[in-house]
């Protein structure tokens, strides 16, 4: 819940008369000085009254927050939490075994590297800072994962005869792709490095929600993926301030067993904050 304090001279002993504090713990912040002003809200600060408008980042707990925190949708976020709003970048399948299927057929998963896109997003984050230098954490988000696989061969995919198999379509049309989506939670330990840069380590829990093949145009959808309803898998974080390059790589099969080609779901990207 946003409140807003302004502290009055009297009650100013360690901070500045000219700050207005925007919340309660005293994270996002108003404050004057000379012919500048500064707007400082989870961590982000935007300048004003030079001659061009001058923004910084900073991602790093100080020793007025609270040691744990919940925020929805980024709003009024831990300066320590090293989940974004909305994290982008391309997904792949690894590790693909095409052992159950003829010689002709192996290779039809292969996709289109630049149309494979995968999308999260973080709606609710926890986070808590576990040592008195506030340098360790844990990090546990609850969103949505979107990961649009784009075949790269004139084909979709269907099931039929027990096992997910290619069927060839008119190269007229304009893409074919898979589509799943997930119940995404990820939870992380993160270690920031001398206030500037951080890594960050754990696992992804997936529950999965939809998947369906579409082609289009004409538009078509076909929705029996046999899709492996849960999954686990590993991500890691490299990150300057509140900027990180991520990397997911999943333990289970995508497909479920003796259903399809063994293939892992991986994607790297950006994580971003708005």
């Amino acid at each position: 819940m946003l409140s807003i304090a302004v502290v009055c001279a009297a009650e100013a002993q360690q901070t500045d008369s000219s700050t207005i504090y925007l919340n309660e713990q005293q994270q996002s912040s108003l404050r004057a000085s000379d012919d500048t002003a500064t707007l400082s809200i989870g961590g982000l600060e935007l300048t004003f009254g030079e001659r061009t408008p001058v923004m910084t980042l900073g991602a790093y707990p100080t020793k007025n927050e609270s040691r744990t925190k919940i925020s929805f949708a980024g709003i009024n976020g831990a300066s320590y939490n090293h989940l974004s709003l909305m994290e982008f970048g391309f997904c792949q399948l690894a590790n693909t075994d095409y052992g159950a299927y003829a010689a002709e057929d192996h290779g039809f998963l292969d996709l289109n590297n630049g149309k494979s896109i995968h999308v999260a997003f973080n709606f609710v984050t926890f986070n808590t800072v576990l040592n008195k230098s506030r340098t360790l954490g844990l990090s546990i988000g609850m969103g949505l994962s979107v990961e649009n696989y784009t075949f790269s061969n004139d084909l979709t995919i269907k099931y039929s005869e027990g096992m997910m198999r290619p069927e060839p379509i008119d190269p007229s049309y304009k893409k074919s792709k898979l589509v799943a989506t997930y119940l995404h939670m990820p939870v992380l330990l993160d270690w920031n490095i001398k206030k500037r840069m951080f890594i960050s380590a754990g696992l992804n829990f997936d529950l999965n929600i939809g998947g369906h093949t579409k082609i289009k145009f004409p538009k078509e959808k076909y929705r029996n993926c046999h899709l492996n309803p849960f999954n686990v898998g590993a991500t890691v974080r490299f990150g300057f301030q509140r900027l990180y390059v991520y990397g997911n790589y999943s333990f289970m099969e995508m497909f479920k067993q003796d259903s399809a080609p063994k293939a892992h779901r991986m994607s790297v990207g950006l994580g971003l904050w708005f």
